[in-house]
This record gives C-alpha cells, structure tokens and sequence, in this order.
C-alpha cells in the first residue's frame, strides 16, 4: 500500500473506534503513540505548555482517545464488544481497591507517600492486571475471517469498514 493511501486512511485509523486493528496494526499505532506522547512529554518539560493548562489537557485527551480506538479495533479483531473497556476499567477499580488494602496492612500510612515503600507496591499490585490485557490484546491472534466489525485487517494491519460497502456494491453492480 502506498504512503498517500495510508495517509487519507489515517484520521479513520486514529478517531473512528468501528473496524478492526490486528496485532500489526497495534504495534505500530503503540509505538507511534509512544513518539507523540515522548515528544509531548519534552514540550512539557522545556515548560512551553503549562501542564494544568486547557491545551495540555486537550492533548491528553486525544491520546485518551486514540487509545480508546485502538483497544476497541482490537477487540473488535479478537471478535469481542468494545464494551469490555468499560468491564475493565470497573474491574480495575475494584482490583485497585483490593491491592490498596492488602498492602496497607503491612505499610500503613506510609503507602500514601509517592516514592515509599507501600506505594511503589500498590502501585506495582495496580500494573498487573494492566500488564496483563496489554499482553493479552497483543499477542492474542484475532479472528481469520470477516466478523461483524468488519473485514479482516489489510497489510496495513487496519480493516476499513468502506471496504465491506464497496464489496456489495459491486456484486450488485456485477449482478
């Protein structure tokens, strides 16, 4: 596929959540959100953009939302509802409850502050499950066949939901 090709396809890669991403796709989309994101992180930290400020924070909330598209074109590859984001981050919630009060036992109130012990370990208990679906959603393989989010992802490693129109509307035409 062509650089152009790739490039007009790009804003329905990034913002639109239908349609599936494989293993592929999820790298590259990772990696190259990981770039933006360490760029961004620089812009911040030379003081150009004030970290509270409503640019920041727009910022944060496409990367928010990119991140939100990819989880859900890859379920959508593994054959599951973009719904289970939302399962997730209630299961997170209730996980991160748990690992807070299993580990104030041992550390009390010292867990509270940044840097000690207790809170670098319930902050690690927090990772596992994030670790955990991150793996999962990128080495689970996704369904070989089109599904009903769309067709199978191109060498892109993106499918574009277009392509199932386009496909109908030349068998009607050839018919």
């Amino acid at each position: 596929m062509r650089v152009a090709d790739i490039l007009l396809r790009l804003p329905h890669m990034l913002l639109d959540p239908r349609g599936r991403i494989d293993r592929k796709g999820l790298l590259i989309l990772a990696i190259a959100l990981l770039a933006l994101q360490a760029m961004f992180a620089a812009v911040l930290g030379a003081g150009l953009i004030d970290i509270h400020g409503a640019p920041a924070i727009t910022i944060k909330l496409a990367f928010l939302w990119v991140a939100i598209v990819a989880a859900s074109k890859r379920l959508h590859d593994l054959g599951r509802s973009a719904w289970w984001i939302a399962i997730a981050f209630v299961s997170m919630i209730v996980w991160g409850v748990v690992a807070v009060l299993a580990v104030f036992p041992v550390y009390g109130r010292d867990m509270l502050v940044p840097g000690s012990e207790g809170y670098v370990a319930a902050l690690a208990l927090n990772m596992v499950p994030i670790l955990a679906a991150t793996l999962w959603m990128h080495f689970a393989r996704g369904e070989t066949s089109d599904n009903r989010y769309g067709p199978v992802p191109d060498d892109t490693g993106f499918s574009i939901l277009a392509r199932r129109a386009d496909a109908g509307m030349a068998a009607a035409v050839a018919a």
